[in-house]
């Protein structure tokens, strides 16, 4: 059953208005009548009572009730004088029954969730400047404008994704995608040492900015070594690899094998089914072929023996 979201709850009255307006509760939504109507089983309820439950009055258990009347002077007039503070802390404001309402929905000292889902509660009146600033707000990328989800992914971005987000090299202040910097500072930069074009099979060396033709003279015969090492590694580890895929090989054929002969075993199988099936149905007809002449035998024995008593009552 739904509910209604428009109460206007006895809570917000001053005391002394309490006991009075204790007479004007809708027994439904237990909140102060609004916009009362009078249901054909002599019931009154808040007419967004009556919308959202109007085939059976909760209160009687009445079936297919309608509306009388809508018109009901003496609680709205009463109603109509009656005000109220608002709920909201430091919102001092006193408002008319009719207009309390549309005030909650616009209040400024209202605590609600900001709308990107971070799960803070922000008064109405600074929520546009925290949205602002949200961490959980989508966000779009100044220098690629690709959209981010959240503003909180923008970092790793910047750092991982971004092709067009450039920072100043340190040393050389050369503009190298941030992703690269790295790369730039180890093998590329001119004004700082940096590694070895060989250091990824091995060279530890630290060239200085004008050094690289030196050092690559300089540790030649050393280079062909670790690229030697480097190359028998890797037919060793293809070797490996190799050797890997043919027992897989093997073994997927091994199991193939097995399951061929399953295959073919069901399939035999299936053809003796069907020639059991044959033969049942064989059967079946000469049973039937059977049955007939039997029926006749049995019709031309009758024939017979009628005709035997008609000749013995002649004689």
């Amino acid at each position: 059953m739904s509910t209604n979201n428009n109460i206007i709850k006895l809570d917000w009255f001053e005391e002394n208005d309490k006991k009075d307006l204790s007479n004007y509760l809708c027994k439904i939504c237990k909140g102060i009548y609004n916009n009362p109507v009078l249901l054909s089983c002599g019931h009154i309820i808040c007419k967004e009572c009556y919308k959202l439950n109007n085939k059976k009055c909760l209160i009687c258990g009445e079936n297919n009730i309608s509306i009388k009347s809508e018109n009901l002077p003496y609680i709205t007039s009463y109603l109509s004088k009656k005000t109220c503070k608002c709920k909201n802390d430091n919102c001092n404001k006193k408002l008319q029954i009719v207009n309390i309402l549309s005030h909650l929905k616009e209040c400024p000292k209202e605590l609600i969730f900001c709308r990107f889902n971070c799960g803070i509660k922000v008064l109405r009146e600074n929520i546009e400047s925290h949205e602002k600033t949200c961490k959980y707000r989508p966000f779009q990328c100044k220098y690629c404008s690709k959209d981010i989800k959240q503003f909180q992914y923008l970092d790793n971005h910047l750092d991982k994704e971004c092709p067009l987000y450039y920072i100043k090299c340190d040393y050389c202040q050369e503009d190298v995608l941030k992703k690269n910097i790295e790369n730039h500072l180890n093998f590329k930069c001119t004004k700082t040492d940096k590694k070895c074009m060989f250091s990824i099979i091995g060279c530890n060396e630290k060239i200085s900015p004008n050094g690289t033709e030196e050092h690559l003279e300089l540790y030649k015969i050393r280079h062909i070594e670790l690229l030697s090492h480097f190359l028998l590694d890797i037919n060793n580890k293809a070797q490996s690899l190799f050797n890997r895929i043919n027992i897989i090989e093997k073994k997927n054929k091994k199991s193939l094998n097995k399951l061929s002969r399953k295959f073919e075993l069901k399939r035999e199988q299936m053809v003796n089914l069907d020639n059991i099936d044959n033969s049942i149905s064989y059967s079946i007809a000469l049973d039937e072929e059977v049955g007939e002449l039997v029926n006749e035998k049995n019709k031309k024995d009758i024939e017979s023996t009628k005709c035997n008593k008609n000749k013995k009552r002649k004689v």
